[in-house]
């Protein structure tokens, strides 16, 4: 739902972007096609945080292909 939405604007609502700031590690626990997941530190608690891969090029029509 998130592709299809997003598809027509070129980039993610500033809604699924954290606000606060938060320790990350550099190194990636697991890695998939089109994000990352590293453990963090938020509010002083472990988590872990899903980071999208977001794509510099503003070639929306390679984008689409991508994401498809």
């Amino acid at each position: 739902i998130l592709v299809e939405l997003c598809s027509g604007i070129g980039y993610l609502p500033e809604s699924y972007l954290l606000s606060d700031k938060f320790d990350l590690s550099m190194m990636p626990l697991a890695s998939g096609g089109f994000a990352d997941v590293r453990m963090g530190i938020f509010k002083g608690k472990d988590v872990a945080v899903k980071c999208l891969r977001v794509s510099l090029s503003d070639d929306k029509a390679k984008i689409r292909r991508v994401r498809e």
